[in-house]
């Protein structure tokens, strides 16, 4: 095998990978990790990834839970935790947005010693590609190991290690908030009434407080907030262990057939999902219809909230796409659909999409008229379709 051109974590687009740290063991981005209270609470699991790759002979684990649990933090502050350990090196690679494992990345590594990668999000990868990749590090760097984070349980191999990460309850949650928050008590018991039944509540604020963001701007952030909340038919809270409440669970915090049955049947909740909720969930309707589509960082995607790839017998067509979570009564204008205009040609992509849970004003669909081949508006009406196709294809 020739590293350089058969080794492919998704689809290379340039010579640079993205989302790789720089200088080995100090490119770990230690300002981006959480706080210490909210690494206690997943000490289990950090003894875990400790026990696999530094005390015992495992060469790669799979972190694995639902979004918004902490893997990816958790999984940095591994490597940043251990970086004594790994004196071949520590690299952090997002292997979701067209980031390839190059030889050069590789190269930084020194065989002879103890290395980590960590590879973010590899449920998006494919499978054979994860196991070639397996078979070259063992010939090439056999103290090099593998930590790799995913939304789903993967075994590539019957070697490889999983360890689960499981959502944060309401009591640990409150934990973390009352440990860094100085402010009037009341507030915090207040957010107790408001998390009781909220599973997307609970996950949402889990998210935030794994990313390092403070107590109090947490705070601030639930109490502008109506997110949905399970209750019963005296319209109490759901209490945990109820079986409504499971299924309202799945219905508002995955990307499932669940989640979009639901939202089929009850669009208005199109409004109340978290805006990165809605991306995660247009990706999911573009792979759906057959298409390679792949989630940008929550951060600096510069103007792209979502790639898509689609494949006919002529070639291969790169689209760009923004999805706008806007109330219906605020319509997308002309202005909106330039920038898009302009960001086909930043990402050097053929064309671009704009999809709106709201509608379009005459000026923005005069542009589409004109840039007919590089840019379509998809409005909510679209979107209601897009909706639907999966739950038919599935039936």
């Amino acid at each position: 095998m020739k590293p350089d051109t058969h080794i492919h974590l998704g689809r290379q687009r340039s010579s640079k990978p993205v989302g790789i740290s720089s200088s080995g063991r100090q490119g770990m981005d230690n300002d981006r990790m959480p706080p210490i209270p909210y690494l206690d609470i997943r000490n289990e699991q950090m003894r875990a990834l400790a026990h696999a790759l530094v005390d015992g002979e495992e060469r790669h684990l799979v972190l694995y839970g639902a979004p918004g649990s902490g893997k990816t933090s958790l999984a940095r502050m591994f490597a940043h935790r251990y970086e004594h350990h790994f004196t071949g090196g520590s690299y952090f690679l997002d292997v979701s947005l067209y980031s390839p494992l190059t030889i050069a990345v590789l190269g930084t590594i020194n065989p002879r010693r103890p290395g980590l990668l960590v590879l973010d999000a590899v449920e998006h990868t494919p499978m054979d590609a994860l196991t070639d990749f397996f078979g070259f590090l063992a010939g090439n760097y056999p103290q090099t190991r593998l930590l790799m984070t995913s939304r789903v349980k993967l075994l590539p191999t019957p070697q490889t290690t999983a360890v689960e990460m499981p959502p944060l309850t309401v009591a640990q949650v409150l934990e973390l908030l009352r440990a860094g928050f100085s402010g009037d008590p009341g507030r915090l018991d207040v957010l107790v009434d408001r998390l009781a039944g909220n599973a997307a509540a609970v996950g949402l604020i889990s998210q935030r407080l794994a990313a390092g963001m403070p107590p109090e701007r947490i705070l601030e952030w639930i109490e502008d907030r109506a997110l949905p909340v399970a209750r019963d038919a005296t319209g109490k809270p759901l209490g945990e262990q109820a079986s409504q409440r499971r299924e309202f669970d799945i219905a508002m915090t995955e990307v499932s057939d669940e989640l979009i049955q639901h939202l089929v049947d009850h669009p208005e909740l199109l409004y109340e999902l978290d805006p990165r909720k809605f991306e995660q969930l247009v990706a999911e309707l573009y792979r759906r219809r057959g298409y390679e589509a792949t989630l940008t960082p929550a951060s600096g995607d510069q103007g792209v909230d979502v790639y898509v790839v689609s494949r006919d017998g002529i070639g291969e067509t790169l689209w760009v796409v923004q999805a706008k979570r806007w109330a219906a009564h605020r319509r997308v204008g002309a202005g909106v659909v330039r920038e898009l205009y302009g960001t086909i040609d930043m990402a050097n992509a053929s064309a671009g999409i704009l999809l709106t849970t709201s509608f379009f004003e005459p000026g923005a669909r005069a542009i589409e008229r004109d840039l007919r081949y590089r840019v379509k508006l998809e409005d909510y009406l679209s979107l209601q379709q897009m909706l639907r196709e999966p739950v038919n294809r599935k039936g």
